[in-house]
């Protein structure tokens, strides 16, 4: 008998040795960042660049209470769906006459006043670091002019409430930063300027912050709850406080169902597993300034889980699956959010970095000199039951499944998909999907199952999300066994993979349920970077083609090709000028198409594969094995 997956699950690898350090309790020595701003070359530059940036910002009015903010992601490009890059100096945009060019505006007025309070918290420490008053009174004032305003911009309930920006997740993000700005202006603003950011912005924020409730938990119900005990902490308000910690919104309460079993976050991301690192980063940096160290401490285990994880999933060549809504690659040990949780919870990448990094975090809580990190061990079989994820390794053969999702958020439909790697060499990666949630290439293309490795019922891909249910999940025979019985409401889904030392052997079944007698299109599809030859005679000579109808994605796809293939056929694929052959087996000749689709990112492209077969009950067999 199979050992069950509980049985055959690898212990957690041991990496402690090069990875974390005890725990710190932060702090801010100002005085320590006036000598290095004074007598270190490399810090007086840094500063004076941030200075000179500062001149140049507030040289001009940034902000006015006509400009009502938006949705970041729509900032977009019309031509090619990707974001816009915004820059300090960019023009207003202007008001436009079509939804979409008001959601551009608007778009521009988040990010532009989301950068302007970022600069107000330079301002405000500046004005610490070294008394400058200007720099104080200009801090100050745009924290007025927010204070003075908030109750005035339009209560945007699309995403939760908000008003200054135009979703909870944004004013969480901002408040966290303007409560910075706040505490460093303690001993320059009068106790009733003070009281008018606190009744005038912060207490109203928070407010709206907790009304958040958007179905299924996800990041931004962390973000929120973060942002609602910093103000409580700031004000020494014990409601707040309580509501943002241990209330039923609160941190205790999102970390609980938010962090699985696997010490992932549950939206099956692992951009998301470091995107919520960040807020309680924030959270833990507002409390050491507020005298909370405790509070930290009471996180540190589930940080700690969160920052190990994607570590037993790397890929050899140092990445990661790009699963559900990624919209750009990620590192196992990502240096950003290990550098934000350095002065609480480090670990030694995140220690050595700052020793070369410059930010005020740096500056004012001097990191560990010395401090060395050692090479990630070679990832291994593992299979994360509670996120839906699976990797199998045999010999330099990597797999990696993603068998289903534990919550709608940022799901895509990419339940049964997989990425394959043999060492260093990708042979199909999951693509993420565009930089913006609002181009249209994210809505059509990348989260649909045209754009992942999955089974496709009439052109379209999985129905709604579902968990998935593994059957066997054996590290040894390196066999997983997944299934989803309802991949849309008519159809039972189940694939079957073999890796070993040859490579990769997949068996996918497609069967209508309950039994139906009208033949369906039932097919697979098959995404790569690798360059793409159909030379074997039992494919056929090609022919130019419409793409095949269902999913709107398939309209994104260029230099069709469609071939009446055997029952049996091959094709080469070129992968970092290394050959493989895919050969797709079934039960009788069926339709094969290949094409030039949209690839991250954008406006990159990859070759895709898509068979299907007419019938009621249909399997397709793919064998992935390396050529001599």
């Amino acid at each position: 008998m199979a050992a069950t997956a509980a049985q055959r699950t690898p212990k957690p690898v041991p990496i402690s040795t090069g990875f974390f350090l005890a725990n710190r309790t932060a702090s801010e020595n100002w005085a320590n960042a006036r000598l290095l701003a004074a007598n270190d070359r490399v810090w007086a530059s840094w500063l004076g660049s941030r200075r000179d940036l500062l001149g140049k910002w507030f040289g001009q009015a940034r902000d006015r209470v006509d400009l009502i903010a938006g949705y970041p992601n729509d900032l977009v490009d019309a031509q090619t769906g990707a974001a816009v890059p915004w820059t300090y100096d960019m023009a207003e945009p202007p008001a436009g006459t079509t939804a979409a060019e008001v959601k551009y505006k608007s778009a521009w007025v988040a990010i532009n006043r989301q950068y302007n309070i970022s600069r107000t918290l330079d301002a405000a420490r500046f004005y610490k670091l070294s008394g400058d008053l200007t720099l104080a009174e200009t801090a100050a004032r745009q924290l007025d002019f927010y204070a003075n305003n908030y109750a005035n911009w339009p209560l945007r309930t699309a995403i939760g409430n908000a008003r200054m920006l135009g979703q909870s997740l944004d004013e969480a993000v901002s408040a966290l930063e303007m409560l910075q700005a706040a505490n460093a202006l303690t001993a320059y603003a009068t106790p009733q300027r003070q009281a008018l950011w606190r009744d005038g912005l912060f207490k109203p924020m928070a407010v709206n912050l907790q009304t958040y409730a958007y179905g299924a938990l996800n990041n931004i119900n962390l973000w929120c709850s973060t942002a609602v005990a910093a103000i409580g902490m700031q004000y020494k308000d014990a409601t707040l406080l309580a509501a943002g910690t241990t209330g039923p919104k609160g941190v205790n309460a999102v970390l609980a169902t938010g962090v699985t079993r696997d010490g992932i976050w549950f939206e099956g991301s692992f951009a998301y597993n470091d995107y919520v690192l960040f807020a309680l980063a924030r959270l833990f940096d507002l409390a050491a300034q507020n005298g909370r160290a405790d509070l930290v401490q009471s996180y540190v285990n589930q940080v700690q889980s969160m920052l190990l994880a994607p570590t037993l999933f790397k890929f050899d060549d140092g990445t990661l699956p790009m699963v559900s809504d990624t919209r750009s690659p990620v590192a196992p040990v990502d240096i950003g959010t290990h550098l934000a949780l350095y002065r609480h919870v480090p670990t030694t990448f995140g220690m050595q970095a700052a020793t070369t990094t410059r930010t005020w975090d740096t500056l004012l809580d001097a990191p560990t000199a010395g401090v060395k990190t050692t090479a990630l061990p070679t990832a291994q079989s593992r299979h994360a039951e509670d996120t839906r994820m699976a990797l199998l390794r045999q010999g330099d053969w990597q797999l990696f499944v993603h068998y289903g999702q534990k919550t709608i958020n940022h799901a895509q439909e990419e339940a049964l998909s997989y990425d394959l790697a043999q060492g260093t060499t990708s042979i199909s990666r999951d693509a993420g999907t565009a930089t913006s949630y609002s181009s249209a290439q994210h809505a059509d293309y990348f989260s649909k199952g045209v754009g992942n490795n999955v089974p496709l019922i009439d052109g379209q891909g999985q129905e709604q999300w579902a968990p998935g249910v593994v059957q066997t999940f054996d590290a040894t025979a390196g066999v997983l066994d997944v299934s989803h019985p309802t991949y849309r409401h008519d159809v039972s889904v189940s694939r079957r993979f073999q890796l070993g030392s040859a490579g990769l052997t997949e068996l996918t079944r497609l069967n209508l349920v309950p039994p139906q007698t009208a033949a369906r299109r039932l097919g697979v599809m098959f995404n790569t970077a690798c360059g793409v030859a159909i030379t074997d005679p039992r494919a056929g000579l090609g022919t130019s083609a419409a793409a095949p109808s269902g999913s709107p994605g398939f309209a994104l796809w260029s230099q069709v090709q469609r071939y009446n293939v055997q029952a049996t056929w091959s094709a080469v694929l070129t992968c970092a000028g290394k050959p493989y052959a895919l050969t797709v087996s079934t039960a009788a000749p069926h339709t094969a198409y290949s094409a030039t689709a949209p690839n991250t990112p954008l406006p990159a492209t990859r070759n895709a594969l898509y068979v299907e077969a007419s019938g009621t009950d249909v399997s397709f067999q793919t064998h992935i094995r390396a050529l001599p």
